[in-house]
């Protein structure tokens, strides 16, 4: 991982997709874990992780290089966490399987 702010300045200035896809390939098992651990039952990791790497390229250019990668990028893919919580706290989804017999044939 000691090339990993080389990776960054060479996604930041030139686009260079090999470094976004080293990148990923560096913080993916970090990213993934940290998922999986939070995920709801609603929730795919791989969306989740996935929502996680397009807020982090976004928001790259905000990364200060003093503090370590990987505590940023955790921070980053945990708050993406809370706020799909959020996201469904407000707005629960209900299943067709979830429903009660007797509520599914009020549904219907």
């Amino acid at each position: 991982m000691d090339d990993l702010p080389a990776l960054i300045r060479r996604w930041l200035d030139h686009r260079d997709e090999a470094a976004a896809r080293a990148l990923i390939d560096a913080l993916y098992p970090l990213v993934t874990r940290i998922v999986r651990r939070h995920a709801t039952g609603h929730d795919s990791p791989e969306d989740l992780a996935q929502e996680v790497f397009a807020r982090w390229f976004a928001q790259l250019d905000r990364y200060q290089p003093s503090l370590p990668l990987e505590n940023w990028t955790a921070r980053l893919a945990l708050n993406v966490c809370r706020n799909r919580w959020r996201h469904q706290a407000r707005r629960p989804e209900l299943r067709w399987e979830d429903l009660a017999p007797a509520e599914r044939a009020a549904a219907e």
